[in-house]
Parts: C-alpha cells; structure tokens; sequence
C-alpha cells in the first residue's frame, strides 16, 4: 500500500454467528527511512568525477528518487579559485550535485562529476572535505540522512 487516503474494510462476526462490516477511508502518512552516508575518503580523476555509495531501503514499495548535494565542510577564500572578486570572500563551495534514481534494496556506486570552480581549488589544496547532504522519497517512504563529512583527494 501507499501513502494516501486508504479504505479498510473491518469484518467482525460475535460467539452466536452474527456479523457486521465496517468500512473506514484512513489517511496512511509517509513513513521516514534514515540513510547512512558514507564518510569514507575519495580520489577525484582528471575529469574531475569521483565515486559515492548509495543505497535504498529494501523496506521501500517504489524507485527510492532525490537529490545528493556536495559541498565544502568549512569556508574557503573564493578570490584565489577563480571567483570573480576584488575582495578576499570566504564562502562554501558547492562542489557537485547528482540526481539519483535506485530501486528497492539496490546499492550503486554513483560517479560524481565536480564543478569546475571546485576542480580549480581541489588543484590549489589537494585534498578538501566536503559534506554530502541527501534529499528524496519513495512512493511510501520519505528519505533522510544525517550530513555526511568525507574527504576528496587529487
């Protein structure tokens, strides 16, 4: 069943044989799946892909669909990665994003393609922590999961 407006039907039938059906329409909520990121450390290839583990719960009817975002954990100085500015402007860097689609119970290996921005400034640190935030639903589930912090090495 989905979420929804849902009938139920209820038969009950007493010690001396006589029976009653009651019909009730019930509105069923989504239920809430927690999703483990993983945090474990990635290398970036030269064209700046990398990649990212995920899975959908097993317990989910229909096609787990949603939103990975990848950004930097910490702020870092823009001005130097090709951001144009005069000023020194510390910002979170939006690194990458990937829109996913799995089917029940499948876990897929994700290849991540970065930003250019971020390709610039991983090639200034070589190695930069991102954190991964994930947004999605399935036809009875809505998915969560705690932020996820890794590290991405050149």
């Amino acid at each position: 069943q989905s979420a929804g407006i849902q009938t139920v039907a209820l038969k009950v039938t007493d010690s001396t044989g006589l029976n009653h059906t009651a019909t009730v329409q019930v509105n069923v909520k989504k239920g809430v799946a927690a999703i483990t990121l993983p945090g474990k450390s990635t290398k970036v290839d030269r064209q700046g892909r990398f990649a990212y583990r995920l899975s959908c719960p097993s317990i989910a009817t229909g096609s787990c669909t949603g939103r990975l975002t990848f950004k930097t954990a910490s702020k870092v100085d823009v001005k130097r990665y090709g951001a144009n500015t005069l000023r020194a402007n510390k910002k979170i860097v939006k690194a990458a994003q990937y829109v996913y689609t799995l089917k029940p119970g499948e876990t897929k290996t994700l290849r991540v393609t970065t930003y250019r921005t971020f390709q610039k400034l991983l090639k200034q640190k070589r190695k930069v922590k991102l954190r991964a935030t994930l947004t999605g639903s399935s036809d009875n589930l809505t998915l969560g999961a705690t932020p996820a912090n890794f590290i991405v090495k050149r």
